[in-house]
């Protein structure tokens, strides 16, 4: 991962969620049309990007294509469109958790020996 990939800067606004300054190079698929952008701050309930411009509806569902993961395994948060910004757009995650999904990704991609994790339900052994 390039340093251009990802950068992390300080706090930027603390409402509902602590928002975090960011430049994360993602694809943003709204439906069929893929657009290159980045998200330029994010916190655990969304993200703002900068896009070209686009006209979707609020509540349009957002795939976030991580792009520095392998092809064979790829990673991807989702989300929906609040609104147009200056520069892009305003999504909210949709995904409980997003970053367990992207976390538990680079684990796996630490060690390709180990398998995909279980879920342990009451009663299971492994």
């Amino acid at each position: 991962m390039d340093n251009d990939d990802f950068t992390l800067g300080g706090l930027l606004d603390p409402r509902v969620a602590t928002r975090y300054v960011a430049r994360i190079r993602v694809i943003a698929c709204f439906g069929e049309r893929e657009l290159e952008g980045s998200i330029v701050d994010l916190s655990n309930s969304g993200v703002r990007l900068e896009v070209p411009p686009i006209s979707v509806q609020p509540g349009t569902l957002v795939r976030l294509d991580l792009p520095w993961f392998p092809a064979d395994q790829p990673a991807s948060m989702l989300a929906k469109y609040v609104r147009k910004t200056d520069n892009g757009c305003a999504l909210r995650f949709s995904d409980p958790d997003p970053f367990l999904r992207v976390f538990v990704k680079l684990g796996l991609l630490q060690n390709q020996e180990r398998p995909e994790p279980r879920v342990a339900t009451a009663g299971t052994r492994f």
